[in-house]
């Protein structure tokens, strides 16, 4: 299988991610890459851009690490590679995870909480990319059997389409699905909570089209409300 990218901050959740990564692997041998991103100001003196551009972690991070790595070596199936990137634009990214052979991104809670503009431009920049995106919220999604489709106005994908995709790479069924428009999300937002209880659904799945990168006020995400992993799979414009 290819391998599996997971953008982290190292806060105690990434060992989530690093969890659910290993689920998904389904004991085939892959690599996980831990991305790390950090803003570095502007300088003449060329030590203090690598001090900045290397900073140390917390007693709490470097925790964080080796849990993840702890669990990694028990896995017998995965090997971990620390990325770490003092820039990123869309071509760095987008030759990065080629060379990489990125086939799945998981991105925590907190790196999507994250105050770092990098982080945040970071997460704009992977919405574009072609590979599936899997947002997690507290917990590892690993129990991945029943899903919800959000059909989004605007969706050229129909449920069966969606399906066909995932097939043989997720080990879920999309059971049940909605169509939404950004107007009425807050209004339906009741009748999904009604909709994932009554039918034990434990994913979401919605389709993302390409998009300009802003690095506008940070939202609320959709699915943190609901408390549930969210799998977002491209859909091109045609």
């Amino acid at each position: 299988m290819k391998n599996i990218l997971i953008p982290t901050v190292l806060e105690p959740d990434t060992l989530s991610a690093v969890e659910s990564a290993i689920s998904y692997a389904n004991g085939q041998e892959f690599e996980l890459i831990l991305l790390q991103l950090n803003e570095v100001d502007s300088s003449y003196s060329a030590s203090a851009f690598l001090r900045a551009s290397r900073p140390a972690l917390s007693t709490a991070q470097q925790q964080t690490l080796e849990k993840c790595s702890a669990k990694i070596r028990s896995a017998n199936n995965a090997k971990l590679h620390i990325q770490k990137q003092s820039s990123i634009s869309a071509p760095l990214l987008r030759n990065m995870m080629q060379s990489l052979e990125i086939g799945l991104v998981i991105v925590p809670k907190s790196f999507r909480e994250s105050e770092k503009k990098i982080n945040r431009y970071c997460i704009g920049l992977l919405s574009n990319c072609q590979c599936p995106i899997l947002n997690l919220c507290d917990a590892p999604a690993s129990e991945m059997q029943k899903a919800l489709y959000l059909e989004y106005t605007g969706s050229k994908m129909q449920v069966s389409d969606v399906q066909q995709r995932l097939d043989g790479k997720f080990p879920f069924r999309i059971v049940s699905q909605a169509k939404i428009s950004l107007e009425e999300e807050q209004s339906l937002r009741q009748l999904l909570s009604e909709t994932i209880t009554r039918n034990d659904i434990d994913v979401l799945v919605e389709t993302r089209k390409p998009a300009k990168v802003k690095l506008g006020k940070k939202a609320m995400s959709f699915h943190d409300e609901l408390k549930l992993p969210m799998l977002s799979v491209f859909e091109e414009i045609r």
